[in-house]
């Protein structure tokens, strides 16, 4: 309880305890709040309605703090008190709340990079301190080697953060580089690591377990030009690859039979039309060609006895060269020892000849070193054929043609489908996805959901691997997509398409309106290594069913089936055919079509003046019975509109028999009822009328003892 000092000299007990002049008066500390960069002025006004408990603060104030602030809270303080109509007088602001100033940004920077020897580990030490880090960095020198077992994940960072840039592959012996293309807080490092030797071959390692089993898909055929060499590349991954073959052309095959004669084509343009040497005795037409001085010449305009170069009329079709000079004696053929040469050199007339006695060219010397196109491959150095490790696929070159063989046992059998991402975003591996278009010949897809057949009837299978948005890749169709995180589940699980969250699976069975497509089934649940066995079953609305004809079904119809057409068709419940019309009571109806007669058919003969009584067995229409008339007690005597004497409480009655005044009231004893009218207290009225009851508070405006004395309760006063 506050005292002196805050309220003046006086105890705050004044007036509520001792001093009966201010009794039943209230008052408390009003503390009012304002979010401000810099100290408020002194607030003024303000109300306060003790009737309804709530106050009014001052203009640009709040009777309660703000939330996250961003400046200073200011808090004043004044007393209320009920017994005075006088202005509040509120404290100077002083400051509630302030915000703290912001913390230091951690810094990263990159120290020294210095060049370990081949085969040393590579490291990274801070040289800084936690909040200033200066990374110091040593690279071994050397070839790349397979990618490191992921680490334990580290305790959180300061707030700084280190991106890898650019990755250069430097000159062997040469110094390994770390830049920082970033900012000290937001690193970006750019390595350049040379090139080491190589060095020496290894002994054989022991033979591995058996690996998971690969996929193999043919990409892309392309035909390259003859006499250049076969390409096979993979443009999937080691596990899930894709060959792209490219194939030389072929030498030209014999001569096929002369087709049929095609149509006549339309009216090619006019060609020339040549005459030989100029004559001035010619009469020449548009197009007719000449030789004149060792030009030829061709007329754009009909005439006679006009020599070239009259442009008027000829135009130059082909200009006369200039003289050549000199003389050839002798032309000869050289060439390599495997070709025979004859008839080299020829001094004035005769033919050069070239031979090749051998069976086929080698390929020191442009050939192939083959006489078939298989072979001929081979020795260019072109795949003639490879096979997968676990030997389930085999690829052969024969002839011109690729074969590509699977083993039917084979996991590799797995059928996958290659699809186009064009929803925007990656589609991660597991992903289900619908068809949902086609682009480039090839079907794009979206994550599938199911919400509606839209999203679910055309659902394809699982994503395969890792789909960046605009590229193309697989969708596992019917197979095994291992490697996937399915340690929610246990081994055997099915697993449904989701209607919540789309492209993920489900191991709750979803029920109408949620669409059922079975996904998949969990072979081995795992956090890294799961299995799943994809086989997309999708689930069939009604009047999808073969032999099921719905048309514009509407509320409350039923499925009828039709003998004429074997067909299950929507029909409305008809209660004259089969249950059409009125259901008989014997069937559990009324056999009526209103409450009235229905009634009248389930009570049986109707006689004037019965109603409908229970025989303890059923309800039946039966004439009164003195025993269902309750007697009221001795003291009453005639009709209920005539009663006698005085009803007591035993019988529902008051056991009194003045007549009340206005206000009066009956109001129990322990035995009966006493009449008696409202007291009136301090500061209250009561005025009795005919059948109401007026209760008024007399006390002074805005206060109300009740209040008051609650309020002192609350606030300690």
């Amino acid at each position: 309880m506050a005292t002196g000092g805050l309220y003046g000299n006086a105890s705050e007990s004044v007036g509520l305890y001792g001093n009966t002049t201010n009794f039943g008066g209230t008052y408390f500390e009003w503390f009012i709040f304002q979010e401000s960069a810099t100290a408020p002025a002194t607030p003024t006004g303000g109300s306060w309605d003790f009737l309804t408990n709530v106050g009014v603060p001052p203009s640009g104030w709040s009777s309660t703090p703000p939330v996250s602030p961003t400046n200073t809270v200011w808090a004043s303080i004044a007393i209320v008190n009920s017994r005075s109509n006088s202005a509040f007088t509120w404290s100077t602001p002083a400051s509630w709340v302030k915000p703290g100033a912001p913390g230091t940004a951690a810094t990263v920077t990159a120290g020294t990079t210095t060049t370990g020897a081949p085969g040393t580990s590579a490291s990274v030490t801070n040289s800084g301190t936690t909040s200033a880090a200066v990374f110091d960095f040593t690279i071994p020198r050397g070839d790349v080697g397979a990618t490191g077992p992921a680490g334990a994940t580290g305790s959180p960072g300061a707030a700084a953060t280190v991106t890898a840039g650019t990755t250069t592959t430097g000159a062997p012996g040469t110094s390994a580089s770390v830049t920082n293309s970033g900012t000290t807080s937001a690193a970006v490092f750019n390595f350049t690591v040379p090139r080491g030797d190589v060095g020496a071959t290894g002994a054989t390692g022991a033979t591995g377990s058996p690996g998971t089993a690969a996929t193999i898909a043919v990409g892309t055929t392309t035909t390259l030009s003859a006499g250049s060499s076969a390409t096979v590349s993979n443009s999937g991954t080691s596990s899930a690859a894709t060959f792209n073959f490219g194939i030389p052309q072929g030498p030209t095959g014999a001569t096929g039979a002369t087709g049929a004669t095609g149509a006549t084509g339309a009216q090619g343009v006019p060609g020339i039309n040549w005459l030989g040497t100029w004559s001035s005795s010619t009469a020449y037409a548009i197009r007719d060609a000449v030789t004149y001085n060792g030009t030829s010449y061709y007329a754009i305009a009909s005439n006679t006895n006009q020599a070239p170069p009259n442009v008027s009329y000829w135009n130059v079709l082909a200009e006369k060269g200039a003289d050549g000079s000199g003389a050839v004696s002798s032309v000869g053929l050289s060439a390599p020892a495997l070709f025979t040469v004859s008839g080299s050199p020829v001094t004035s007339s005769g033919t050069l000849a070239l031979t090749y006695s051998g069976t086929a060219l080698p390929v020191a010397n442009g050939g192939t070193g083959a006489t078939t196109a298989g072979n001929a491959l081979t020795s260019l150095g072109a795949i003639g054929s490879a096979t997968s490790s676990d030997g389930s696929i085999v690829v052969n070159q024969v002839g011109t043609n690729i074969d590509l063989s699977v083993s039917a046992a084979s996991p590799a059998s797995t059928l996958l489908t290659q699809v186009r991402n064009t929803t925007g975003a990656t589609l991660t591996k597991g992903t289900v996805v619908y068809m949902s278009g086609a682009t480039g010949q090839i079907a794009t897809v979206s994550k599938a959901l199911a919400t509606g057949d839209s999203t679910s009837a055309q659902t394809l299978g699982m994503i395969t691997a890792d789909l960046a948005n605009n590229t193309n890749g697989y969708v596992t169709v019917i197979g095994l997509l291992e490697n996937i995180d399915t340690s929610a589940y246990t081994d055997g699980q099915q697993l449904y398409l989701s209607g919540t969250t789309a492209g993920t699976v489900t191991a709750t069975k979803p029920y109408a309106p949620i669409h059922l497509v079975y996904v998949a089934v969990v072979e081995y649940a795992h956090p890294t290594q799961g299995k799943l066995f994809v086989k997309v079953q999708n689930g069939y609305e009604l009047d999808e069913i073969h032999d099921v004809a719905i048309s514009s079904p509407v509320t409350d119809q039923t499925l009828v089936y039709n003998s004429s057409t074997s067909l299950w068709s929507n029909s409305t419940v008809s209660l004259t055919a089969g249950v059409n019309g009125t259901l008989p009571i014997a069937s559990g109806g009324t056999g009526q079509t209103t409450a009235a007669t229905a009634i009248t058919a389930l009570t049986g003969t109707q006689v004037s003046g019965q109603y409908l009584r229970s025989n303890g067995t059923n309800a039946v229409l039966s004439t009164i019975q003195a025993a269902d008339v309750p007697t009221l007690n001795q003291n009453t005597t005639g009709t209920a509109a005539n009663v006698t004497g005085t009803v007591a409480v035993a019988n529902g009655g008051t056991g009194l028999t003045t007549t009340p005044a206005n206000g009066a009231l009956d109001i129990g004893n322990g035995t009966g009822f006493t009449r008696t009218t409202l007291t009136a207290g301090t500061n209250i009225s009561i005025t009795n009328a005919s059948g109401s009851i007026t209760i008024a508070n007399t006390a002074p405006a805005g206060v109300t003892t009740g209040k008051s004395i609650a309020m002192a309760m609350i606030f300690g006063f």
